[in-house]
């Protein structure tokens, strides 16, 4: 087995502390070295939390530590400054979602990281929810793949103050950027695809989307920050439905050309589901659940990569493709026209 990976974590706001933080604190081949946060007492306060030895206000002081691997937890406009300082000393990187804010940016960083030759990773932890890694196994039963529809919502950032970051205009807190992202990647990365062109009309805080995919599947959604929770996508074939609710234990789940759409049948069968499923929850809910889990699994992935000298699953360029349709997303509702993204 590798020796233990000395990581650095840089920006200590709300997913660094609640996420990242914990699951490196927890992973018995890390040592969580560092932390750095512009704001002096976030820094402070999360190297106490979770027992860091150094905590600094400039993040080239924790770069220039005795580091192997950076988390680049930082607002988005800052990444493409952070991660390439990075990697020029020879550090491996996780970044947070989105990538960048600029599609030049996203290629700078991709290409100082063929330069620097480290493990570099995009932080799409979606990609390592229990539900998506079992839906990848089971997503040839749709069939032909048709359409795809999913729905990202949340009121977490209703109540910010006027001047936090995700409140900027240009900063990348906009719901689209910030947060569908994450479906923009396992909409192509479940179907082995890329976006051709998205239309989308709505307003800074909710949006509705229509895409066609390169191989031809129609999707729809809706993303919000002002509204209930839900976080769901559902793939749709001419041999089923994988329906996936992220935030249930029971959440994925198949629906056959032959499964019943109602009465004692269709009930009969829910139930069984959650019943075979209940043991999941029992063992998920006391952890914080799958997406909690999420976090974990993904930094276990990139640790395993640095140690054994293998590429990441989730790239750079993935980063990229997801940002490329977050801003084609954004360029359309703000002219009223569909765009079409390069192959």
């Amino acid at each position: 087995m590798f020796a233990p990976v000395k990581v650095g974590v840089i920006g200590c706001g709300y997913v660094s502390s609640q996420f990242h933080l914990p699951a490196l604190k927890n992973n018995p081949h890390v040592e969580l070295v560092a932390v750095a946060d512009i704001v002096p007492e976030r820094a402070q306060r999360a190297a106490q939390q979770f027992e860091v030895a150094h905590h600094f206000t400039d993040e080239n002081a924790l770069i220039a530590a005795d580091i192997d691997a950076v988390a680049v937890c930082s607002p988005p406009s800052e990444h493409e400054r952070i991660t390439i300082a990075a990697l020029r000393a020879g550090k491996h990187v996780l970044v947070e979602k989105p990538l960048a804010l600029t599609l030049d940016a996203c290629d700078r960083m991709i290409e100082a990281a063929a330069q620097a030759g480290c493990k570099t990773m995009m932080g799409f932890n979606l990609r390592w929810h229990r539900l998506v890694q079992q839906a990848s196994q089971q997503i040839s039963q749709i069939g032909e793949p048709l359409a795809i529809s999913s729905h990202s919502s949340s009121h977490h950032f209703t109540n910010l103050q006027a001047d936090h970051w995700r409140r900027q205009p240009g900063l990348g807190g906009d719901p689209v950027l910030d947060q569908f992202v994450h479906h923009f990647d396992l909409w192509c990365d479940l179907l082995d695809t890329s976006l051709a062109s998205i239309y989308a009309v709505g307003d800074e805080t909710s949006v509705s989307i229509t895409a066609l995919l390169a191989n031809g599947v129609h999707a729809t959604s809706f993303v919000s920050e002002r509204t209930a929770h839900r976080n769901r996508l559902t793939y749709i074939g001419d041999s089923g439905r994988l329906d996936l609710e992220l935030n249930r234990f029971d959440g994925l789940q198949y629906t056959s050309l032959n499964t019943p759409v109602g009465g004692v049948s269709y009930w009969t069968g829910k139930l069984g589901h959650f019943a075979r499923q209940f043991p999941n929850g029992v063992r998920v809910i006391p952890k914080g659940g799958d997406f909690v889990l999420s976090y974990p699994a993904m930094w276990q992935h990139f640790i395993d990569c640095i140690g054994t000298d293998t590429s990441p699953v989730s790239s750079f360029a993935d980063g990229r493709r997801a940002v490329a349709a977050a801003l084609a997303a954004n360029e359309s509702r703000a002219t009223g026209l569909a765009v079409r993204l390069q192959a």
